[in-house]
This record gives C-alpha cells, structure tokens and sequence, in this order.
C-alpha cells in the first residue's frame, strides 16, 4: 500500500514539473492539506480527475501549438497579402494617374469634336448658301437658255435662208419667178423658202431684209425685182447689153406671219458651179 502511494504521489509530482515552480508549490500545499482530510478513495477519484485534465490540458496545448503554428502561417499570409495590397495600391495610383491622362486627352479630342463640329456646321450653312446659289444659277440657267430658245426661234436671226443657183434661169421679155437648186437655212424654220417655187413664206412677223444677187447675160439686159405679196419692193436695171454683170438689189420690209416674198426676172440669167444667183433673207427685228 505504501509503494502505491508512493508512486501516485511520484506520478502527481511528475506532473506538477510541467507547471511554474511558484504555481506548483501552491498545488503541493494544497495536496498535502488534502491528503489528510481526504481517504484514499477519495485521493485516487481525485488522481484520476487530475490524470484526465491532464489529458485535457495535452490536447488543449497540442490544440495552442497547432493555432500558433496556423497563426504563424496567417502572419506570413498577412504579410504577403500586406505586400500584395501595396503593391495592388501602387498599381491604382498608377491607374489613377493613367486614367487622369486618359480623361485630359478625352478633354482635348472633345475639344477637337467641337472644333471640327463648328467646321462642319460652317462648312454646312456654306454648302447651303452654295445649294442655294446653285438654285439661283440653274434657274437663271433655264431662264438664259429660254431666252436664247427663244432668241434662236423666235428673235433676231431665228429666220434666215440663203437660196442659190447653178443653173441659168431663162426668160425673155416677160418676168419669171427665179427658182434656186439648193437653200441653206435656220433650222428651227426649216421649209420657210421654197427652193422649187421660189417663194418665201414668212413663220413669224417682224422685220426682214432681202437681198438679190444674179448674174446677167452679155446680149440682154438686166432686170430684176423683189416683191412682197405682188408688190414691188425693190428694183435693179442694167441695160450694158455689152458684156455679164453682176446685179445686186435688196429690200426690208415689215411682214405678218404667212405674207410671201420673192424675186423675177425679166431676161436671162447666167450661173454655174460658182452659184452665181443668190437670193437671202434674215429676220432682223422680231415683232
């Protein structure tokens, strides 16, 4: 019996090394003070209670050394994470610097914009005063153009012919209608001489002027005239008999739309591939 007491007690002071010296003593007082109020019973019920805290203290240390090993990678995770957070701030700072150049240089284009925008609202209002004067032009185009319509068909100049003859036009002492074997003429009027007749007939009233060119021959006389509506309104007489003359009368005259003119003669007329008979007539005033 005293040999196990000896060895609980060996066991209980075993156990007390692992606390402060100041602390163990304390617990040996008290043990001792213990011990002699409690039986043996009693002592081993509470050995036994001290065995198991003392398990429990174990785990709870081994839980202490497991925490301050987690706590000592926490820390160095603290440290990196520190690390990364300053470096991530001077990334920001960086960025932050980044996007103020960012948002100075969208100020300069914005500023741009306006500038090129108040460009093309000027170039704008331009091309629609332009659109505007390019109206103005094109009506003034039309205008120009009706009144050089109406200059090239109805003004001065609008009517004119010139009938000619290769071939001599025979006659002997009573008047015959001169003919023509070719005409140029306006084209607007075109018909207005009437190259197998001899006759023109006027398409449009004012004043025209008309002109006779014919060539004589040598052994008669030479006598033509121009008449409008069987009136005389010019006449031109050579009476050389002794050689070829070139006669040449003319006449201007107020005429009405559809009033007829032409020229006779009264003895024969020489011409040839030179076209020496011409009669001609120009509208030189529109009524």
């Amino acid at each position: 019996m005293a040999i196990h007491m000896k060895m609980i007690l060996l066991s209980l002071v075993m156990l007390l090394i692992a606390f402060e010296p100041a602390f163990s003593g304390k617990i040996l007082k008290k043990l001792d003070k213990e011990l002699k109020k409690m039986g043996l019973q009693k002592l081993q019920k509470f050995l036994a209670d001290i065995g198991e805290n003392a398990l429990d203290i174990g785990d709870v240390q081994n839980d202490i050394d497991s925490n301050t090993v987690h706590i000592k990678n926490n820390t160095m995770d603290i440290h990196t994470n520190a690390n990364e957070i300053d470096s991530n701030i001077a990334h920001i700072d960086n960025n932050a610097m980044n996007i103020g150049d960012v948002q100075n240089d969208i100020g300069d284009v914005q500023n741009e914009i306006g500038v090129i925008q108040n460009e093309i609202d000027s170039n704008t209002a331009h091309i629609d005063n332009n659109a505007v004067n390019i109206g103005d032009v094109q009506n003034d185009i039309v205008s120009q153009g009706s009144r050089l319509l109406d200059l090239e068909t109805m003004g001065s100049g609008s009517v004119w012919f010139d009938a000619y003859n290769i071939y001599s036009v025979e006659a002997s002492g009573n008047y015959a209608i001169i003919t023509y074997s070719n005409r140029r003429e306006a084209s607007s009027y075109s018909g207005a001489i009437d190259i197998g007749t001899g006759v023109f007939t006027a398409p449009l009233a004012g004043t025209y002027q008309f002109i006779i060119q014919a060539m004589k021959d040598p052994y008669v006389r030479g006598h033509v005239r121009i008449l409008m509506e069987g009136t005389v309104v010019s006449f031109i007489a050579d009476d050389d008999t002794s050689y070829e003359t070139t006669i040449t009368g003319t006449a201007i005259v107020d005429m009405q739309p559809g009033q007829k003119v032409w020229a006779e003669t009264l003895y024969t007329l020489i011409s040839g591939g030179w076209a020496h008979t011409h009669f001609t007539g120009v509208l030189i005033t529109q009524e």
